[in-house]
């Protein structure tokens, strides 16, 4: 981790700091869950830098973009739902 934020910094790549918190995560989550090193990150990083991953998979990019929809929605959910039912455009 710290030698890819160090080439990061060198090279000036920018990257979204929550984005790399949900890869990490979801790449924690999956070896304790199933027992398989996860390549969130990986895949996050080689998009970053534009180098070749190395085993990536593209249902862990997948799944890091579908969490984050999710985090999304749901703070919308918790901002909003209370809400909702007053406003004429959400009511059916």
């Amino acid at each position: 981790m710290t030698n890819r934020f160090n080439y990061m910094s060198e090279n000036d790549v920018e990257f979204d700091l929550s984005k790399w918190i949900y890869c990490f995560m979801a790449d924690v989550l999956f070896e304790v869950f199933v027992g398989r090193k996860g390549h969130a990150s990986d895949n996050h990083y080689s998009n970053l830098t534009g180098q070749k991953p190395s085993g990536s998979y593209d249902k862990d990019k997948l799944y890091i973009e579908y969490l984050i929809k999710y985090k999304a929605g749901y703070v919308f959910y918790l901002l909003y739902g209370t809400f909702a039912k007053y406003v004429p455009v959400f009511v059916e």
